[in-house]
């Protein structure tokens, strides 16, 4: 049990077409608890998010991001709550659509969620209970590091690994996420630049050339 945690939610993750009618598109389909709304940060437009009895039941609901539902729907008006799409040729009822969250955060807009049950045992097999991964959402931003060695240390014991072993899983925080978007950003404004300097320094000699020849 963590001290530094205040939320926690494991997540099952896949890919799968969704269609509705004649319009189809390829998403993530993402297994959640209710928690994953409050660990991502993440408000519904329409509907609700998925709840506990929905996991508990193993429903076929669905919550479609803000991409999915416009590519399947059409106009970002269209109210597709109530409606059945299917997942890979099985029929779920939607019960919520997501805020759109922006590119920039793992393409959540172009996601699907269903009760974490329900991802496990459609895709993953019956007595399946295996997770991708697990967000967690720490008590306060100075309890970072911490949260890193306590939840280090937890999965570590529960994994069974000797202090000589190495560790058969990765823990990335949103620090460590940002300073990698930021070192590729960088790197892009490096590349960009360069090419741009070539072109420059290309065409003015082909420009000296002409004028050369003129004279």
């Amino acid at each position: 049990l963590s001290t530094s945690v205040a939320v926690v939610a494991p997540q099952y993750s896949t890919n799968g077409q969704v269609v509705f009618g004649s319009n189809n598109t390829q998403a993530s389909v993402l297994g959640v608890p209710p928690q994953y709304m409050v660990v991502r940060d993440w408000e519904v437009q329409k509907g609700r998010f998925v709840e506990d009895l929905d996991d508990t039941t193993h429903a076929k609901v669905v919550v479609l991001g803000s991409s999915v539902a416009e590519d399947l729907f059409g106009s970002a008006l269209a109210n597709p709550v109530g409606k059945t799409v299917k997942i890979n040729r099985q029929n779920y009822e939607v019960i919520g659509v997501m805020a759109e969250k922006g590119s920039g955060v793992q393409g959540l807009d172009s996601s699907v969620m269903i009760p974490l049950s329900t991802a496990q045992i459609r895709f993953g097999g019956a007595g399946n209970r295996s997770l991708s991964s697990i967000l967690v959402q720490v008590v306060s931003a100075d309890k970072l590091d911490y949260a890193v060695n306590e939840l280090t240390a937890i999965l570590r014991a529960s994994h069974g690994l000797s202090p000589s072993q190495t560790a058969d899983f990765t823990i990335q925080n949103q620090t460590e996420m940002v300073e990698m978007v930021t070192e590729t950003t960088e790197t892009f404004s490096v590349l960009l630049g360069s090419i741009a300097s070539i072109s420059l320094i290309v065409g003015g000699i082909g420009i000296m050339n002409i004028m050369m020849v003129s004279v």
